[in-house]
């Protein structure tokens, strides 16, 4: 598949290296263009039926892919039917010889027989080699490969460099939950640690992942009904996470319907955690990804938490409500004294 091999701002394979779709005619450069010979649908006519063009990825803030930044993936497909195509995102890190595909965000085009550009955004959050692959489908449901007659899969490698300020958690076998051991001005778990939620599809890993072993619901589909796939602690004034700063705190959450709300609690020591609630906030879109952030500021404590409930009904009133499609995670990281 193509690949940037030096960290830059961006990566960018253009339609010289994708145009069209497996053998059609003309046929797709050097198809399948997938790190995993996941092969492309022969069906249809180009610049008719479904294709990849373009991919490209770039730092939002204008700097180099290091871990931490923020992107935009944009697509270039041409786009059969609006209603009937669908456009998948999604990332690997290329660190161990299994390639663990999470899915981003699946978006909609906007024009039939047409060529569209799409986007998302994530976080970057593992250092040296990643893929994106982008999907167009005709109809089906999110698969990193999905097989169809007309569907397109295409990826794109680059390098990130370490770096960029935010700290990337890993999970702590003693707390039982994603943990950064430095102190930094933001912290980040993101879908490598927290997708899903508990057993549903293929499972979260690590579940429950919550520093008192409170258990996620598991009931439901995942990227149907509710999950966490991220959460983000940032310092408000971009210095170190200390004692009486203001914090932003984010979560990535998958929205199944109005009647979910995402419940934010802190605790002051994440090894014998007492939880405050923060605030609650109530869905206002339904079956997408949405982003949900509370601001508070950090008590004393050298090692401390935050967690979010992401709930269907219920109150606000337990830091661990035990719904069937309830998902409760954290997230532990050292704040430094004053």
């Amino acid at each position: 598949s193509p690949k940037c091999s030096m960290i830059g701002s961006g990566c960018e394979a253009t339609a010289s290296l994708l145009k069209s779709r497996g053998n059609l005619d003309p046929p797709e450069p050097n198809a399948s263009n997938t790190i995993d010979d996941c092969e492309d649908g022969n069906g249809g006519v180009y610049l008719e039926d479904e294709s990849v063009e373009s991919i490209s990825v770039t730092s939002i803030n204008g700097g180099p892919l290091v871990v931490g930044t923020e992107v935009q993936i944009d697509a270039v497909v041409w786009a059969w039917n609006k209603h009937a195509d669908t456009v998948d995102f999604w990332h690997a890190p290329l660190s161990s010889t299994i390639t663990n595909w999470v899915l981003i965000r699946s978006v909609k085009p906007t024009k039939s027989l047409s060529l569209n550009t799409v986007s998302t955004r994530f976080v970057l959050e593992d250092e040296g080699d990643n893929a994106v692959r982008v999907v167009i489908r005709y109809s089906g449901f999110p698969l990193a490969c999905p097989g169809g007659d007309f569907d397109d899969v295409d990826d794109l490698v680059f390098v990130v460099g370490s770096g960029g300020g935010i700290l990337a958690a890993t999970y702590d076998d003693t707390l039982k939950a994603p943990k950064c051991s430095s102190v930094t001005r933001a912290c980040y778990a993101g879908p490598s640690l927290l997708k899903s939620r508990g057993t549903v599809g293929l499972g979260e890993p690590n579940a429950p992942n919550t520093i008192d072993q409170c258990e996620d619901g598991n009931e439901g589909e995942y990227l149907v009904d509710e999950s966490i796939e991220s959460i983000k602690v940032t310092s408000i004034d971009g210095g170190d996470l200390v004692e009486g700063a203001n914090v932003r705190v984010e979560a990535k959450v998958w929205v199944y319907g109005y009647g979910d709300h995402a419940d934010f609690w802190y605790a002051a020591d994440a090894n014998l955690p007492e939880w405050n609630f923060a605030e609650t906030v109530n869905m206002t879109v339904e079956k997408q990804f949405d982003t949900v952030s509370t601001e508070y500021i950090l008590p004393e404590g050298d090692l401390q938490a935050v967690r979010v409930v992401f709930r269907f009904g219920g109150n606000a009133t337990e830091p661990c409500p035990g719904g069937f499609y309830d998902d409760v995670d954290d997230l532990a990281f050292v704040v430094k004294s004053t």
